[in-house]
């Protein structure tokens, strides 16, 4: 016990600390984040929304024993210990958390989330990617996200209401790391309509099994729960696990679209070289994606502005 209390001390000592530093730096709050990256989104927004302040972007803690510490669960550790206010708040992942309703996870006391699974579903909205391959010089008249990413949505709808289901009784029968196996795209077909069909193909026999466990009315009210809460059956994904429908989808396929011989940029290089090319073209298309935020386009994104402006209102 007598460790346990030195540790929330050490904590508390932390967050007072991170106050006072962002008062030095004539910030209005500091911001701990869960990781490095997560910079590039928050700052993003504050800075979209609340231009005429400036915030101290915290990325870690140290324990401690001062071993680095990231994670939504670093920061969910103020947050238990009471050490949140409008000084010194944290942004996190909601994972779960909005869907499932988790309870005390809102700006009430002192928390930002995404609304969606995490902040790479952010950037997979589909004019985001459109407008990173036209940044890249591919005018993109390949593939069609627009119409992709809802069917996509509706192919894995059911599916991803059952692990719900599973996840909300904690039954462990269709728990998330089971759930993304089938997220990912497995080989990268650049027809909406082929690749929607080995997706239902692969997912068929696990709907077919969940069903029998978790009853029409069941599915039903757990639909229903969700709706008021932003999920349907056309915008599913960005409910699903993020960091793979970033990487196991949108970019595999804007991979394929950068490597079709008729896009703009293809080069014909010796074997070694266009291996090069590519594994450098990837990089770039990678920090394109993220370097924007289509603000005001849908609402998930607009839930976090309401959350801004009331926020700053109190």
């Amino acid at each position: 016990m007598v460790v346990k209390r030195n540790k929330d001390k050490h904590y508390r000592q932390l967050a007072l600390y991170y106050k006072n530093r962002a008062k030095l730096k004539k910030c209005v709050a500091a911001i701990h984040l869960e990781a490095d990256f997560d910079k590039f989104f928050w700052s993003k927004i504050f800075n979209h929304f609340l231009p005429q302040y400036s915030f101290d972007y915290i990325t870690y803690s140290r324990t401690i024993d001062r071993n680095k510490a990231t994670g939504s669960q670093t920061c969910l550790k103020y947050y238990h210990l009471g050490c949140l206010s409008k000084d010194f708040f944290i942004c996190i992942d909601s994972d779960y958390r909005w869907l499932l309703q988790e309870k005390e996870i809102d700006i009430n006391h002192f928390i930002f989330q995404t609304y969606t699974y995490s902040l790479e579903n952010h950037y997979c909205y589909p004019q985001n990617i459109n407008n990173t391959l036209k940044k890249l010089g591919l005018h993109n008249n390949i593939f069609d996200f627009e119409a992709f990413l809802p069917e996509y949505s509706q192919s894995l709808y059911q599916l991803f209401i059952c692990h719900l289901l599973s996840m909300s009784k904690k039954d462990g029968l269709f728990e998330a790391c089971k759930f993304n196996k089938y997220i990912g795209i497995e080989e990268i077909k650049l027809k909406k309509e082929n690749l929607i069909l080995d997706l239902r193909k692969k997912i068929n026999k696990r709907l077919i099994k969940l069903k029998k466990i978790y009853t029409p009315a069941e599915r039903s009210e757990m639909e229903e729960k969700c709706k008021p809460l932003g999920l349907n059956n056309t915008n599913a994904y960005f409910y699903f696990r993020g960091h793979n429908v970033f990487d196991q989808v949108v970019l595999k396929i804007m991979k394929a679209i950068r490597r079709t011989p008729d896009t703009k940029n293809f080069h014909k290089y010796i074997q070694k070289e266009t291996s090069e090319y590519f594994t450098q073209s990837a990089k770039i298309m990678k920090e394109c994606l993220i370097e924007n935020i289509c603000f005001h386009k849908y609402p998930e994104i607009n839930r976090i502005e309401e959350d801004i402006k009331t926020f700053y209102k109190k």
